[in-house]
């Protein structure tokens, strides 16, 4: 754990370095969690999203696992490369950094998997700035880049942004809102459970 945050060059020398020793060992004991993973959170939290307090990070890193159902211990094997991937789309901070750890919790709602949870928001992070969503945007008279940054301008950051553009795309489509239509005419559990799994498939592709 030591060599990791020492060979990382984040920190300015090993007695720096040393006095995080127990605060990751301790998370990682209290998490069930590979201290060395732990290492790789703190360097990127230092790196990535200029966080100074790791002490604090991995406690409400912690803490959300605890409210939500993707700890700690599967933070510690998605959450650096998520990091990495957020700055990119303008996440840092503290409130960058609680910002990513309230998506995992999403995520793991609908994933089938812990793994699966921290790979989709790997692949959504990567949505986000990619050459090819940017185009897909464009074909629908959207500028991405420009809409997220002016969201980002008034205070929305880019995760939720993003969110927040497809939502508004599904809520234009015809099929999806003639079957909201029926969804709220529908008569029958039966019924309205087939309305909301058709409506689930049109937002999700």
């Amino acid at each position: 754990t030591l060599d990791k945050l020492v060979a990382s060059g984040a920190f300015s020398d090993v007695g720096e370095a040393a006095r995080l020793l127990p605060v990751l060992t301790k998370a990682g004991t209290a998490a069930n969690a590979d201290p060395a993973l732990l290492a790789e959170i703190a360097v990127k939290a230092k790196q990535t999203f200029g966080l100074k307090d790791t002490g604090l990070a991995l406690d409400q890193a912690m803490r959300a696992g605890q409210l939500g159902g993707f700890e700690l211990k599967d933070m510690a094997k998605w959450l650096p490369q998520q990091m990495g991937m957020a700055r990119q789309s303008g996440l840092r901070g503290d409130a960058g950094f609680r910002t990513l750890l309230a998506a995992n919790q999403a995520v793991a709602i609908t994933a089938g998997t812990k793994d699966e949870a921290g790979n989709n928001l790997v692949n959504l992070l990567a949505k986000i700035n990619s050459q090819d969503t940017a185009r897909d945007a464009n074909k629908l008279c959207i500028n991405l880049s420009g809409t997220l940054a002016a969201a980002r301008g008034k205070g929305v950051n880019a995760l939720d942004a993003f969110v927040n553009l497809t939502e508004q795309i599904v809520g234009k489509d015809k099929g999806y809102l003639a079957l909201r239509e029926k969804y709220k005419t529908a008569t029958g559990d039966e019924q309205r459970a087939t309305f909301t799994a058709m409506g689930d498939i049109l937002q999700g592709s």
